[in-house]
């Protein structure tokens, strides 16, 4: 293998209802790969599939207490929060905080349904 040139990513500055994507052509109880049955978004999700992305949100953390270890939700006022798993060695600063956190979309399944992760590597405290 050789390394043809370098360079430094950024993550994208996303609001938190077009984190993790809606449907796209979604067929429930469809069988894939027969029927092309499309990927399932996350819950109210709006806009393209975008898991693995690496993004930067911006949000009030809306549960928990200062120094805990996390995950913490946090809402930017579109009423669709994310989890933001925090990275390691780092705590909650409590519900009522502003916070931008940069890390990689994710989605988990609670119940039925899909919903918002950032597995983050960096949170500011604003």
């Amino acid at each position: 293998m050789s390394t043809a040139g370098s360079g430094a990513v950024a993550p994208v500055f996303m609001n938190c209802r077009s984190v993790g994507g809606g449907d796209w052509n979604y067929q429930p109880g469809a069988v894939w790969p027969e029927t092309l049955s499309g990927q399932k978004g996350v819950l109210g999700g709006f806009g393209l599939n975008n898991v693995g992305l690496l993004v930067r949100v911006f949000g009030r953390v809306t549960q928990g207490l200062p120094g805990d270890p996390g995950p913490i939700p946090i809402d930017d006022g579109s009423k669709a929060p994310v989890e933001v798993v925090l990275p390691s060695g780092t705590t909650s600063p409590g519900q009522g905080a502003y916070v931008v956190a940069t890390g990689v979309v994710s989605c988990k399944k609670v119940g039925q349904q899909i919903t918002r992760v950032i597995l983050a590597n960096a949170i500011q405290v604003l």
